[in-house]
């Protein structure tokens, strides 16, 4: 495991952020937290934009090196700092492939799913029209009742959903 030189984590309040927090804790790594905001104006400041040209959180600054991304983050920590007795990503071959599987599950479909249903605004009439098939009804009434959060899909999916 190698020793943390300087490391800075950007960013708070998102699920993607809190991925970053979460793998550092779990590692044992001391780090400063930068608490700034997404859609806050803070990510486009002269200071951030000059470390993150995206201008996204979170980033993690290492000494010298910034990354960005929060799945990236893990598996660079990981990588960096895992000792054999805690680490983040698994080593065979085929439970890597499988970590790498939920990850990319994660950032490309549930990630872009909730942010769609949560930045949407206005009523949500395909979902709601999709739901007027006999296998939607639990999602149709979870809608319905305002259910749109990420929160409530455990217990939607469980129904048949």
């Amino acid at each position: 495991m190698g020793k943390p030189a300087n490391l800075v984590l950007w960013g708070v309040g998102t699920s993607r952020t809190i991925r970053a927090h979460w793998a550092m804790q779990e590692l044992g790594l001391a780090y400063e937290t930068r608490p700034i905001g997404p859609r806050t104006g803070e990510t486009k400041t002269a200071e951030y934009t000059a470390l993150n040209p995206r201008q996204k959180i979170p980033l993690l600054q290492d000494g010298d090196f910034t990354i960005g991304e929060s799945a990236a983050i893990v598996a660079d920590l990981s990588r960096t700092y895992s000792t054999p007795e805690n680490a983040l990503i698994p080593e065979p071959r085929r439970q890597y492939a499988a970590w790498l599987e939920w990850c990319f599950f994660i950032v490309a479909e549930l990630d872009s799913t909730s942010l769609y249903v949560m930045r949407r605004p206005g009523p949500m009439h395909s979902v709601t029209s999709m739901a007027s098939r006999p296998r939607w009804s639990p999602m149709r009434r979870s809608i319905s009742a305002g259910n749109y959060g990420i929160w409530t899909w455990p217990s939607r999916m469980a129904a048949g959903f």
